[in-house]
């Protein structure tokens, strides 16, 4: 569905061999060719290729809008189709490292197709679904700025963990006479982020 009101609108995948797809999932049957499918499995999951998707279908992606979805070529041994093709591996891969590699696959087809930081953030503010703080994460991401919180930092550590650009995060103890676990700083002054659920507020 080509809408605003949707978190994305195309998203794509490397499906396994022997599954089974339905006829509205457009598939590439092309000879294997593990780099550039990954690489176009990123480009076409950005935030970018996404925009420039609404900006062509109505309520439904038809074929002719993938088909004429302009797609930067890349150099197979550039550093940017290197990155795309690593980063979408390794956004669906590893645990952890999922909304770090997110942040930057988002920073580096940002700059593959050109944007500016205008645009790019143009682009972003489309997507009001997706969370501030990925948005912000994959802008400061884009123009290489350091990403720092302000107060609340029981939730801004969690958000900083997986910003690829993260800086300093603002340590202020107000809210311990609510919290059920407070906030545990080490002895090098590095906040310890527990794997918990929740924000420690009870």
């Amino acid at each position: 569905m080509a809408a605003s009101t949707n978190r994305l609108t195309l998203i794509a995948a490397i499906i396994p061999a022997n599954v089974v797809t339905t006829h509205t999932i457009f598939c590439m049957r092309e000879p294997a060719d593990g780099d550039l499918h990954w690489f176009l499995c990123g480009v076409f999951n950005s935030f970018v290729a996404n925009y420039l998707v609404r900006l062509r279908a109505g309520t439904h992606v038809p074929a002719s809008v993938i088909h004429q979805l302009p797609v930067p070529v890349p150099s197979r041994l550039s550093p940017a189709f290197l990155a795309i093709s690593g980063l979408a591996r390794t956004a669906t891969r590893a645990e952890g490292a999922h909304t770090d590699a997110q942040s930057e696959l988002q920073a580096v087809v940002a700059r593959l197709y050109g944007l500016d930081a205008d645009e790019f953030a143009h682009v972003l503010d489309t997507f009001p679904l997706v969370p501030a703080s990925v948005r912000a994460a994959a802008l400061a991401e884009a123009q290489g700025l350091p990403l720092s919180s302000h107060l609340f930092p029981e939730i801004s550590a969690h958000l900083l963990a997986v910003a690829p650009t993260m800086h300093w995060l603002e340590y202020v103890d107000w809210a311990e006479p609510v919290l059920r676990e407070r906030l545990r700083i080490d002895d090098n002054g590095d906040a310890v982020i527990t794997d918990a659920p929740g924000s420690g507020h009870g």
